[in-house]
């Protein structure tokens, strides 16, 4: 438990540059379309490798649970934008 939690906690540190930078950019229109883009694939990725890094910390716990515990865990446990539990 404590690693999934370690996990959830610090998945949200990789992608918070990349959403500062979006915030920056938006509505600048001096700022060319392709460059956005490039700063929302950056921030896509961040966001994939730390959903990446929650679920491999998650699977271990998730199997040791018992039937009544996965479903209390299935209704429960939300995933945020941030891939944060």
């Amino acid at each position: 438990m404590d690693n999934l939690r370690r996990c959830a906690r610090d998945s949200a540190n990789p992608t918070l540059p990349h959403c500062t930078t979006l915030k920056s950019l938006r509505g600048n229109a001096s700022i060319a379309l392709p460059d956005r883009l490039e700063q929302n694939e950056k921030l896509m990725a961040a966001q994939l490798n730390a959903l990446h890094a929650v679920n491999a910390a998650l699977k271990p716990l998730y199997s040791a649970l018992s039937d009544s515990q996965k479903k209390s865990a299935d209704h429960q446990l939300v995933l945020s934008p941030t891939g944060m539990l």
